[in-house]
């Protein structure tokens, strides 16, 4: 064995931490499917959940902005600029939901 090989430490075990905590992370984390939301044409670059959990919003490649109740699992509404042509068109790539309490 040469003097390199001896010395080298053997690898050490990542740790991982919750950066928001400071923490180890002992746990493991489960990721699953739990709804599929449309059969979208464009590709979705955003989505924010509105503050009460009831919907999500989901900025698209395509310009829109599809809305889906979550206890339907259906899209609630459809926001779309219908002026721009295609070639005008910019993706939705920010997301955020009017600040307030929402009685809807």
């Amino acid at each position: 064995m040469s003097d390199l090989e001896q010395d080298a430490e053997p690898p050490k075990e990542e740790i991982k931490y919750d950066h928001r905590i400071a923490q180890p992370v002992e746990e493991k984390l489960t990721i699953s499917h739990h709804v599929t939301l449309g059969d979208n044409e464009a590709e979705i670059f955003c989505i924010r959940f509105s503050a009460d959990d009831r919907y999500i919003a989901c900025g698209c490649a395509d310009g829109k902005i599809k809305i889906y109740n979550l206890e339907t699992n259906k899209m609630a509404f459809l926001l779309a600029n219908q002026v721009l042509t295609e070639y005008e068109i910019m993706p939705i790539t920010c997301l955020r939901w009017r600040p307030g309490d929402h009685k809807t």
